[in-house]
């Protein structure tokens, strides 16, 4: 049995692009942090009830898995009552998350986004 390099491993062909070069479009980082942030609230806390309430068309079992479309994380991040219903761990968390949203992966990122990054 041959030890190959991690970036060979279990490839048949040799890929087109370097797995560095890959670029991962900033609406599927939103839905992934999202994702998580949801996942990791308290079922019955007031935040996730909001949650619950304010999108009842989306299914219970997709709101406890965080599954979110643009719009809607767009619709919470405008959200002010949001925050103040979540506890004083979730309100630091969405505040890093809003920030991240904003300043790094939106349209107009903050100058030193590079540095932020790292």
């Amino acid at each position: 049995m041959r030890i190959t390099d991690y970036r060979t491993k279990n490839l048949v062909n040799t890929p087109f692009i370097s797995p560095e070069k890959v670029y991962v479009p900033p609406l599927l980082i939103k839905l992934g942090l999202i994702k998580n942030f949801v996942k990791a609230m308290d079922q019955y806390s007031t935040g996730f009830i909001y949650l619950k309430n304010k999108f009842p068309r989306t299914g219970d079992a997709k709101i406890k898995e965080g599954v979110f479309v643009g719009p809607q994380i767009r619709e919470l991040i405008q959200d002010i009552r949001f925050e103040y219903l979540l506890s004083e761990v979730e309100r630091v968390a969405w505040k890093s998350f809003k920030n991240v949203t904003s300043n790094i992966l939106g349209n107009h990122k903050v100058e030193n986004y590079h540095d932020m990054v790292i």
